[in-house]
């Protein structure tokens, strides 16, 4: 009987290590499970509809973005910590929010509203104070870029239509908001972007080429590439892009100061719409800091089909560019200041964290 005992301990003691080593791995998977599943619900959803979320505009720091909400009786900004839920009303109006510009400091707002009868510019800070306030004269959505180096100014830019001529030309402003005057700025060119205090970039409507200018000067404007399709510009980081002379599937991105120090280059496959190249998404947060993009798996025509997207990480300086998440749509991105996070989607309504384990996690309760 004891030997029978014997054996059958003998035969226990190593069953019961191996349950209880399997049950330590199963209860350390369980553990490490919940670990992410908490990671992944550290996230805040906003308790709308996508059809309520107008768009949530950008970030205004490490974690905090601000969401545009509302319907056709009223319109909200509101400040959102992505962890903690906290939430300020920043604005509320009873007109329609046509646009919001954050500026690069991320401390104060452009917006442009406007109802049946008038529509305004104003600026304001991200914690509601209200700074400066202009007629625009101008119903529709507007192009804004606000410049990085003297944030007094901004150039503003529609296309207008000539009832006289049948032509649709662009018209450009800039808003000194310092002393808020609004004046013309005669070039052909529907989205200027400043690069410094006084020089501003922009690619010629009519001959399609890249030029520099200098609002000091009165000299015109310096043709300085023609085979410049369209370009990304974050304060001082330029990144053009230019057809391939070789493979008519690809496109080159070009990293480079626009008086044409080279940085570096990527070659990419070519997205275009109806035979004209399209410029890939980019965004970047800090100066001299990492550069995202949405880049296609193969050459693509988006009016004939969806396309294959990833996220991707771009390194200029071994002209290669690592893929982190395949992506469901082409759609815009936004860095976070702190480079952890990425807004994503039409409505910037999914983020990313770029921790190793990239998900693309929906940031609105009713996303359909």
């Amino acid at each position: 009987m004891l030997r029978i005992n014997g054996r059958y301990m003998v035969c226990f003691i190593p069953t019961l290590l191996i349950t209880l080593f399997l049950f330590g791995c199963s209860s350390l998977d369980t553990k490490e499970t919940e670990e992410v599943d908490e990671e992944l619900e550290s996230f805040v959803q906003i308790d709308q509809s996508k059809q309520t979320v107008q768009k949530i505009v950008g970030w205004l720091n490490e974690t905090d973005i601000l969401v545009h909400l509302g319907d056709q009786e009223e319109q909200e900004l509101i400040r959102l910590n992505i962890h903690t839920g906290e939430q300020k009303n920043i604005y509320t109006t009873s007109q329609h929010i046509l646009t919001v510009e954050i500026n690069t400091s991320l401390d104060k707002l452009l917006i442009q509203e406007g109802s049946d009868s008038i529509v305004e510019l104003f600026t304001m800070t991200t914690e509601g104070e209200e700074l400066h306030r202009i007629d625009l004269g101008y119903s529709g959505y507007i192009s804004v870029d606000w410049n990085a180096v003297d944030e007094n100014l901004l150039f503003l830019s529609h296309y207008q239509y000539d009832q006289e001529t049948s032509v649709e030309s662009s018209k450009v402003m800039i808003w000194n908001i310092e002393t808020n005057e609004l004046a013309d700025f005669h070039i052909d060119a529907i989205e200027p972007s400043w690069y410094s205090a006084h020089l501003y970039l922009y690619v010629n409507d009519e001959d399609g080429y890249l030029y520099i200018g200098d609002t000091r000067s009165t000299e015109g404007d310096q043709m300085i590439n023609n085979k410049t399709i369209d370009y990304h510009l974050y304060q001082d980081t330029f990144i053009s892009m230019e057809a391939s002379d070789i493979n008519e599937k690809e496109v080159h991105l070009m990293k480079d100061h626009p008086f044409l120090v080279n940085q570096g280059a990527l070659t990419i496959p070519k997205v275009s719409r109806g035979g004209t190249p399209v410029k890939p998404f980019l965004s970047q947060s800090t100066r001299n800091g990492a550069v995202l993009g949405v880049i296609a798996n193969e050459a693509i025509d988006l009016n004939l089909s969806l396309g294959n997207f990833n996220l991707c990480l771009l390194d200029f300086e071994n002209n290669e560019y690592e893929k982190l998440l395949e992506l469901p749509d082409n759609a815009p991105i936004a860095l976070s200041p702190n480079e952890q996070y990425v807004l994503y989607g039409w409505q910037f309504e999914n983020i990313i964290e770029l921790d190793g384990t990239e998900e693309l996690i929906s940031l609105i309760t009713d996303p359909s």
